[in-house]
């Protein structure tokens, strides 16, 4: 038990510490950005005398009401309609039909590809 309090303190102190370091290098990618005051599309290399480059990528993201949005475009010629239809697994689903219906599992199962992802920790005071 001894060991694993050990690492427990261990664990959070390095929590701390990475937290610390984070906000550090954001505070330092602020004061680099208002300095080189990169593209606001599209990258933006900087060349340094001691060699070093510094590469900026600007991006813009967009959010829309997306029913409002299917109304106004319903008309539209299809190829310009700014929407898209994404297909993705249903992981609950999955989970669902491995659990309850196994016949059905059996039917997709040498279509789907499973692996345990990384386990998360936490430590509480």
């Amino acid at each position: 038990m001894q060991e694993l309090e050990k690492l427990a303190s261990e664990w959070m102190e390095a929590k701390i510490a990475e937290r610390m370091a984070n906000s550090q290098r954001i505070l330092i990618e602020e004061t680099i950005l208002d300095i080189i005051r990169p593209n606001k599309e599209g990258r933006t290399t900087t060349a340094l005398p001691n060699g070093f480059r510094i590469i900026s990528t600007g991006k813009t993201t967009f959010k829309a009401d997306l029913l409002a949005l299917q109304e106004i475009v319903a008309d539209w010629d299809t190829s310009l309609v700014p929407l898209k239809t994404k297909v993705e697994l249903d992981e609950t689903k999955l989970k669902e039909l491995r659990e309850y219906y196994p016949k059905l599992w059996l039917q997709i199962a040498g279509a789907i590809d499973s692996k345990p992802a990384k386990t998360h920790i936490s430590v509480e005071v």
